[in-house]
């Protein structure tokens, strides 16, 4: 029962996810590229990326490539980036086969959408792809579109500098661009 209450917390509507909160483990039902990534184990020596994603969506294969690139660039200080599908296995398995070192970083399949719940709902965000950077501290302290001032919130997480806001957001509207902690 407890289980239930502590799993009810990320998902309840009425406690609203907020940047800077502790960022939920990453509940996977298989990692498909790469190795497990356990948050908790990485705090105080890496950043990551988590990014959201599917096989079928036309701007989440446009951005691979530059997350790729990207996990290239930041790989050398500590920043993991960790691509997460909901899913089917089978279907997501040989589209990341497919692209081979094209997919340059660990990708893992939430078919239980265990994952997606902590962080896409928790956030009230309904577009893919969606990506969310936590710090060494284990904290959520951006999240966006990853083609979207993705490099400067991840070399801001590695300095450990708290990120600006972005300009262009207004209140009670969801962000169209990368939201960062104050």
């Amino acid at each position: 029962m407890l289980a239930v209450v502590i799993a009810g917390a990320f998902l309840s509507p009425a406690s609203a996810a907020e940047l800077g909160m502790k960022a939920p483990p990453l509940t996977i039902a298989e990692w498909v590229k790469g190795k497990p990534v356990d948050l908790k184990a990485g705090e105080g020596k890496n950043v990551y990326v988590v990014e959201f994603w599917a096989t079928w969506c036309q701007p989440c294969r446009t951005s691979i490539p530059h997350l790729s690139d990207l996990q290239k660039k930041f790989k050398d200080k500590g920043v993991v980036f960790v691509g997460i599908s909901s899913g089917p296995t089978p279907k997501v398995k040989p589209f990341v086969e497919k692209r081979g070192y094209k997919m340059a970083y660990t990708v893992a399949v939430d078919e239980a959408r265990n994952t997606a719940a902590a962080y896409m709902a928790a956030f009230n965000v309904e577009t893919i792809p969606h990506a969310f950077v936590v710090d060494k501290a284990g904290k959520i302290v951006w999240h966006g579109h990853p083609m979207d001032k993705l490099d400067t919130a991840v070399e801001n997480a590695i300095a450990g500098k708290s990120p600006k806001s972005v300009s262009g957001l207004r209140e009670g509207l969801a962000p169209s661009a990368g939201t960062a902690v104050q």
